[in-house]
This record gives C-alpha cells, sequence and structure tokens, in this order.
C-alpha cells in the first residue's frame, strides 16, 4: 500500500522549478542590465564635465580675485573647450575638453557658440547662464 501526501505536507521545490525560475530571472537580467548600465555611465560623464566646467569657472573667479585682475572664463559649445585666462593677456591652451558625447550651452546674447564671462577684480560679474542640455546618442 503506497502513501500519498497531499501537496499541502511537500516541503520544498522541484529542481524544474528552481530552474525555471533561474532561467525567467537570467531573460530579465539580460534585458535590464544593459540599459541600466548604459544610463549610469552616461550620467556619470555628465557629472564629471559639469564638475569640470564649474571647476573652471570658479578657478576664473578665483584668480580674479586673488591677482586684482580681471579674469575672463570662455567656453566654446563648438568644440567643448573651456579657457582662462587674464582678461588684456592671450589665451593660453584649453584647460578642459568635454567629452563629445555630452552637449553643454551658453546663454549668451550674441547668436556664436562660445561663452565669454568677464570676472572683475572683486570676482564679480554680469551674470551668464549655463545649462546641460543633454547628451548626444
Amino acid at each position: 500500500m503506497t502513501i500519498l501526501r497531499s501537496p499541502v505536507a511537500r516541503k520544498g521545490y522541484t529542481l524544474l522549478e528552481l530552474l525555471l525560475a533561474l532561467g525567467v530571472f537570467a531573460v530579465l537580467a539580460a534585458v535590464v542590465v544593459p540599459a541600466f548600465l548604459g544610463n549610469f555611465l552616461h550620467h556619470r560623464e555628465l557629472d564629471q564635465a559639469v564638475a569640470s566646467t564649474m571647476e573652471s569657472i570658479l578657478l576664473a573667479k578665483r584668480l580674479a580675485i586673488q591677482s586684482s585682475t580681471p579674469y575672463v572664463y570662455e567656453f566654446s559649445a563648438g568644440t567643448n573647450l573651456d579657457w582662462v585666462y587674464p582678461f588684456d593677456g592671450p589665451r593660453p591652451q584649453p584647460l578642459h575638453r568635454i567629452p563629445s558625447s555630452i552637449r553643454l550651452e551658453a546663454d549668451t546674447s550674441n547668436s556664436s557658440d562660445s561663452c565669454r564671462v568677464l570676472f572683475r577684480e572683486d570676482g564679480t560679474t554680469d551674470g551668464f547662464t549655463m545649462k546641460v542640455v543633454g547628451l548626444y546618442q
């Protein structure tokens, strides 16, 4: 005589059930992980670009105050390069090159792609707006 157990009395999972759950999890991971990593890396690159731009802007302000000489911060959206130099001096080598996958724009009164901001001896400026437009795909 064989005693049949009811499904309620069974404990644990069968190997087939575990393999099926693992397969579903693997398919979901294969879809989700690459998209997540791609977005994460793009946003990290964007954060680094904004940080380097802010570093250049603050450098221009600090140099203007320390040297009691007007300094210029210049950014070219066409080349993604930025410069910091004395107002009456020549433009040196660029400080940073923002990755070409990132698009920054400066709100300027002219129609060019460049932004030029003068920091006075006391560190003040007439103000400007720079915005992150997005990532090139």
